[in-house]
């Protein structure tokens, strides 16, 4: 059986609300969970000024977070579009009062298959092996670290490259494609994130935020 569901399409992007899904015409483009919703949260209505408040009351309702974490999103968002902040497509910034989604939204309706059947869902790994062909080499290096360290082997990782090509998002594929096992026998596993900051700020605050 298939269910009709809404999709969001807008220039060569497609919005799979259902699945929570960002694509670009056939490929998927991953983007984290809160990255997501704040997208949703700009195109319910595009045009419309959405300010960082509502956005961190709304994407982050029960967590304190520094309002540089809607910047953050923003970034990823731009990334993921290839749009400019100068001469935005998709994402204006109303400096001092918040975003606007300002691309032409399509609104469609797609058949899907009826969620109720089994469906066989992509891991995090596979679905980073999709997006970037060429990533195997790299997410394997790091499971073979990764057992040095449950063998009791120190192990420090860098994983460099350019500003968008996707670090994040092959650690974070690395991490979730971890077995339960693997999981429980790991000690602790903490995350701090760098966002673009004006002024003075704590140099040492992805650490702290970490801890």
């Amino acid at each position: 059986m298939q269910s009709d569901a809404t999709d969001v399409e807008f220039g060569p992007f497609r919005l799979d609300t259902k699945r929570e899904q960002l694509w670009r015409d056939a490929q998927p483009v991953e983007i984290r969970r809160k990255t997501w919703q704040v997208l949703q949260q700009l195109i319910v209505d595009p045009g419309r000024l959405v300010s960082r408040d509502e956005l961190l009351d709304t994407v982050w309702p029960d967590v304190e977070v520094v309002p540089a974490a809607v910047t953050q999103s923003i970034h990823e968002l731009r990334r993921a579009f290839s749009d400019d902040a100068r001469h935005p497509e998709f994402i204006e910034t109303v400096h001092g009062r918040g975003f606007r989604f300002v691309a032409p939204v399509r609104r469609v309706v797609s058949k899907r298959e009826d969620p109720g059947l089994p469906r066989r869902e992509l891991s995090p790994s596979e679905r980073m092996r999709s997006s970037f062909p060429r990533r195997e080499p790299e997410l394997a290096r790091l499971k073979a670290l990764f057992e040095d360290a449950r063998g009791g082997q120190r192990r420090v990782v860098f994983v460099t490259g350019e500003v968008g090509i996707g670090k994040t998002s092959l650690v974070r594929a690395f991490l979730d494609d971890l077995t339960e096992t693997q999981l429980n026998e790991a000690p602790l596993v903490v995350a701090g994130a760098c966002v673009e900051h004006h002024g003075e700020d704590e140099a040492y605050r992805p650490l702290l935020n970490a801890l």
